[in-house]
């Protein structure tokens, strides 16, 4: 409502909605509450705002098969196990916190970023930031908080743990339940198959739901148009093949209404 708000300020009559990552989340939110304010829908990196969606990134069980990826989420484990057994009573079956449980694990790194505790802001933020990154070089080491980065690893990870918790658990966005909401907006989407943070499924979901209910997969002009890339590209929208499809897509609407 208040990207809404802003455009009613700025006198612009419809515009085009762009999002990636917890974007496109806010982005296909902000369509199907104001369809008629949106001329198209460019989207990055599909986050749908699920339960399942953080199981995916919050579970140990999600990266048993990756030594590497598995090594980060047991240092994200540990801070808040650590945490909780400071808390814990004896025999209170709660002092245990089960690997899996990523509803709970974000419950304790909350209450532990809103009372401003360095480490688990910086144990987040890196957790998030490997996943993403493949090279070496710029990968955030867990047990080093790097001070500069610092301003900014405290703003991500304190809107994330509360916006995943609100969306997934609070308040559930069910945004493919409303997707008929979407009728008639042209929608594109770039993703990255080896996107750990946004996995390629969720994306598929979305496809799947738009194509169900109202679009269309050729370039026939129809106003339903619906065009997905799947590409060998990661989370990032650095990434070279990333950043080419999302030029692509770009220039794809621009000649889709005649403005190139």
């Amino acid at each position: 409502r208040d990207f809404e708000a802003v455009r009613k300020h700025l006198g612009i009559d419809r515009w085009v909605v762009w999002g990636g990552s917890f974007g496109s989340t806010i982005a296909l939110n902000y369509c199907m509450l104001f369809p008629g304010s949106c001329v198209a829908l460019l989207l990055r990196g599909i986050y749908l705002d699920t339960k399942e969606e953080l199981s995916q990134v919050y579970s140990r069980r999600a990266f048993e098969d990756d030594d590497r990826k598995l090594a980060q989420f047991d240092i994200l484990y540990d801070v808040a196990r650590e945490e909780v057994e400071r808390d814990r009573r004896e025999e209170d079956e709660s002092a245990w916190l089960d690997p899996n449980d990523f509803e709970r694990l974000l419950r304790v790194y909350e209450r532990m970023i809103l009372r401003g505790d360095e480490r688990a802001t910086w144990t987040w933020h890196s957790f998030e930031n490997n996943l993403m990154e493949d090279d070496p070089k710029k990968q955030l080491d867990p047990d080093s908080i790097v001070w500069e980065k610092f301003p900014e690893a405290r703003s991500v990870a304190f809107f994330e743990t509360r916006l995943w918790l609100h969306g997934s658990f609070e308040d559930p966005s069910d945004l493919l339940a409303r997707v008929d909401r979407l009728d008639g907006i042209p929608v594109w989407i770039c993703q990255g198959v080896y996107d750990n943070v946004c996995p390629a499924r969720n994306a598929w979901s979305l496809v799947e739901a738009l194509k169900r209910v109202h679009h269309r997969r050729s370039r026939s002009g129809d106003p339903g148009f619906l065009q997905a890339y799947f590409l060998d590209a990661n989370h990032e929208d650095t990434d070279p093949t990333m950043e080419n499809c999302l030029k692509k897509i770009m220039s794809e609407f621009l000649e889709m209404n005649s403005l190139i």
